[in-house]
């Protein structure tokens, strides 16, 4: 449902510490061709690397040479996948299943074009690593994003995306894995999304959500998605090009749908770059079943991912196009929804920003000595600082995120899966919601989220604040030691009060700038409102 006018939710102006996060100059003075020719410089030094390699080697641990870095971090990266969040916003307002199913797909999609900024690959974060940041909707609702690099050997990352007026939660933790495959590299991210869809029973598809909505029982559809590898071609023979390859799943559970996508390689000979097919079709656990739906899907994608695509409706009654091929998506004309984060200057030294400022100008600026004794300096104080953790036996504490049972959480759900997450919810009278709704507001329950108290990136509890480090442990993954050995939620209390405000940098306090009048050239974000606590 479309919201009355666009005054009643009109985003304010948001603060001078707030900046538009989009970083197109930034990200235009790396983009490539698709093909590129490494200087005589820079292949010496792959040259010596990969005499040092067999096919199949792991590089996780290897440290790969700055010219072929691109400058902003994993944990910054992962928010291309938010350029277009219209399309994820206009998809809840389809009632029917499919319908909205479909429409995810197209946004799933719309998120791959944007991870190609020539033939470049993402900063490893550093351990405890964070980023952070938030997009503005025209209905008034905002969606946003706080990411952490919780461990280092193995590399993974996890994520937590929120919109709580359009009842979205996405979480996903992802280990990086790099191999050596003769001429080329493959990065490949394995993990799993898992994507939350919450509305009151009471209400429509895409309806914005009310915190009273939270006294009503809530319908839940969860979606699960997976990633392409990327593979960095041509380091040995011919010209470096970078590619994504390989199939993605999206499905979901609840009603039966799944869509696949094959990221096609381009011929040695022939071929393009970028081509990709998918079907979307009703699954039922029925092999024979399964097997005849796959033959006759419900839609079928073809075309470019980075350019123009197209799909196909092949039901019996189709109700796009008549069933002939028409235009899935159009990447060059999608508009991008303006993404938001904190000035540098007022960012703590964890966040990626922070971590990576020298490199990334020099970078930049082509200044190649720097870039490269940055680069050490960073890797340098890392092993330093394992070094002294492993002498002193303590294992590190995350910051925003724990282990339940393999699968990273944010501290503010508790130690128990997503599953039990938002079914304990529907167990809990009117009266008690009301009575948790006003303590979170008081003291910032744990529980907050769940009875319809505002949630975002930047007032989730800080574990590091609450516990010494803990000991370190004897858990081993694939025959490795992990240095990272913190798998326990950290026992948050029942009542913690908020000493951070949202945005509120390096100083405990801030106070809000006046709010400028809004520009009639763009309607900017605002920030977020401080949580005090009382």
């Amino acid at each position: 449902m479309e919201p009355s006018s666009n005054e009643e939710h009109a985003p304010t102006a948001p603060s001078p510490s707030f900046e538009q996060g989009n970083d197109e100059e930034l990200i235009m003075q790396t983009e490539e061709d698709q093909e590129v020719q490494l200087d005589e410089r820079s292949m010496n030094i792959f040259s010596g690397i990969i005499k040092e390699l067999k096919n199949g080697a792991e590089l996780s641990r290897m440290s790969l040479p700055y010219f072929v870095l691109e400058p902003q971090s994993m944990t910054e990266r992962l928010t291309d996948f938010l350029n277009h969040a219209d399309l994820l916003i206009g998809a809840l307002k389809h009632q029917d299943p499919l319908d909205r199913f479909f429409h995810l797909a197209k946004w799933y999609i719309s998120g791959f074009h944007s991870q190609n900024h020539g033939v470049k690959k993402p900063y490893n974060p550093i351990l405890g690593e964070t980023f952070k940041c938030f997009w503005n909707h025209s209905d008034g609702s905002r969606t946003w994003y706080l990411a952490e690099q919780v461990s280092h050997h193995p590399p993974i990352t996890a994520f937590h995306i929120e919109n709580k007026q359009h009842g979205i939660r996405i979480k996903m933790h992802l280990e990086v894995v790099m191999k050596w495959k003769g001429n080329s590299i493959m990065i490949k991210p394995v993990g799993q999304g898992l994507f939350y869809l919450r509305k009151p029973v009471n209400k429509p598809w895409g309806e914005l959500i009310t915190e009273d909505d939270y006294l009503t029982d809530f319908e839940v559809e969860r979606y699960e998605f997976s990633f392409p590898a990327f593979y960095c071609r041509g380091l040995i023979i011919g010209s470096m090009a970078l590619e994504l390859c390989g199939e993605i799943v999206l499905t979901c559970p609840k009603n039966g749908i799944t869509a696949v996508f094959d990221f096609k390689p381009k011929g040695m000979f022939k071929g393009k770059y970028n081509q990709f097919e998918g079907a979307i079709a009703q699954l039922t656990g029925d092999p024979k079943k399964d097997k005849q739906a796959r033959a006759k899907p419900y839609f079928q994608m073809r075309g470019d991912w980075m350019t123009v695509s197209e799909f196909k409706d092949c039901r019996d009654t189709p109700t796009y196009n008549n069933g002939e091929w028409t235009q899935f998506l159009d990447i060059q004309s999608l508009p991008k929804t303006p993404r938001y984060i904190q000035q540098v200057s007022n960012q703590q030294e964890y966040e990626s920003r922070v971590v990576w400022s020298t490199m990334s100008k020099a970078l930049i600026t082509h200044d190649d000595d720097t870039a490269a004794a940055e680069k050490n300096r960073i890797e340098n104080k890392q092993r330093g600082e394992y070094k002294e953790r492993n002498d002193r036996k303590e294992g590190w504490r995350q910051r925003y995120f724990h282990d339940a049972d393999g699968k990273w959480m944010m501290n503010w759900l508790g130690a128990h899966n997503e599953e039990e997450y938002e079914e304990e919810k529907q167990k809990l009278s009117i009266e008690e919601r009301l009575k948790r709704r006003e303590e979170a507001k008081k003291t910032g329950r744990q529980d907050a989220s769940l009875i319809g108290v505002e949630l975002t990136a930047f007032n989730v509890p800080d574990a590091t604040t609450l516990a010494a480090p803990p000991p370190m442990g004897e858990h081993t993954k694939k025959g490795k030691d992990i240095d990272v050995r913190v798998t326990t939620f950290p026992d948050l209390p029942d009542t913690l009060a908020h000493p951070w405000p949202m945005f509120s940098g390096k100083s405990a306090t801030t106070k809000q700038a006046p709010v400028p009048p809004p520009s009639t050239e763009e309607q900017p974000a605002p920030a977020p409102k401080e949580e005090t606590s009382e």
